[in-house]
Formats: C-alpha cells, sequence, structure tokens
C-alpha cells in the first residue's frame, strides 16, 4: 500500500469521525500558523505551564522574530504553542 493512499484513508476517516461524533462544533478557528506544537495531557497543571513558559523562553532567546501563540486545547486538555514566522523580502 502506497503511503499516500495511507494518509488519505486517514484523513476520509478522520472526516468521517469528527461528522459522526460532532467534534466539529466545539472547533474554533485558528489563526495560519506555520507549526503547530503539541503537548500530551499532563495531570499537574503547573508543571505543564513551566515546562511551555520555559520552551517559549528557548524559543524567544534564539528566534526572537517568531510570533508565539500559547492555547490550551479543553477538549483533550493539552497545551499547544503556535508559531509563525514572519517572511520578509
Amino acid at each position: 500500500m502506497r503511503v499516500s493512499s495511507l494518509i488519505q484513508n486517514g484523513i476520509i476517516e478522520g472526516q468521517r469521525f469528527a461528522l459522526s461524533s460532532d467534534l466539529w462544533r466545539y472547533a474554533k478557528t485558528v489563526a495560519h500558523c506555520d507549526l503547530l506544537v503539541t503537548f500530551k495531557p499532563n495531570h499537574n497543571e503547573e508543571e505543564m505551564k513551566q515546562v511551555v513558559a520555559w520552551l517559549v523562553d528557548i524559543i524567544k532567546t534564539n528566534e526572537p522574530h517568531l510570533k508565539i501563540e500559547i492555547r490550551h486545547h479543553n477538549l483533550k486538555d493539552c497545551y499547544a504553542l503556535y508559531l509563525t514566522a514572519g517572511y520578509k523580502r
């Protein structure tokens, strides 16, 4: 089986699941980003906040021009970083 057909089947199954489970009702519009980093759920909220803050600090130190948006995904109870680069010509 080719990789492209595996991906296509995964997309179709994902769409079917989202529609049948009404997950789309909880979706929010997302601004364009170049990279999305998600963290696995952690029951220790304070520890997770510290990890996210640490990573954001490292990224900001090394790439100060990146736009970083931190969000908490309530449905999965996890944090996500939305990274966007400002391209200039």
